[in-house]
């Protein structure tokens, strides 16, 4: 599988930045690049595939496996999974995990990766449409829900 290279976030000046500046201090980068860029708002994600570069304003992050792209849908109701070249591999629901589910009630969180998962393991925390709990893991390659886990909201 042929990977996606050289993922940055676009702001709206042009500026581009790293999705993991090679630093411990995030906040004092990101203060840094602000104040020497004049860079506010984000508003697109560029990319290589094959030698020519892409750009989506949906602001996909990448799989950290750089096998693609992902970003929520505004109502957060889906995830879509990009391939490198921009098209569309498939979308995510919210799963049905119990006879309860109510998918067009539920939500599903922005993307993210814990370094413990595998590279190609993405979660979101959100919701079946019955419980507000959960952490859905899906498989960015298959886009099969791996794992739930009920994290207990303690209000």
């Amino acid at each position: 599988m042929e990977k996606l290279q050289d993922a940055f976030k676009v702001w709206d000046n042009d500026a581009l930045s790293p999705f993991d500046p090679m630093t411990e201090d995030v906040v004092i980068w990101l203060g840094d690049f602000f104040a020497r860029t004049g860079a506010r708002k984000r508003v697109a994600t560029q990319w290589m595939y094959q030698g020519k570069i892409y750009r989506d304003s949906y602001c996909p992050v990448p799989v950290p496996d750089y096998s693609g792209l992902v970003y929520p849908t505004e109502d957060f109701k889906k995830w879509i999974v990009l391939c490198p070249d921009g098209s569309i591999r498939f979308t995510i629901n919210v799963p049905i995990i119990s006879s309860a589910s109510i998918p067009e009630k539920g939500y599903l969180g922005p993307p993210l990766h814990w370094k413990e998962e595998p590279s190609y393991i993405m979660h979101g925390e959100g919701s079946d449409g019955d419980r507000d709990d959960c952490r859905f893991f899906f498989n960015m390659h298959t886009g099969q829900l791996e794992n739930v886990e009920l994290v207990g909201r303690h209000w």
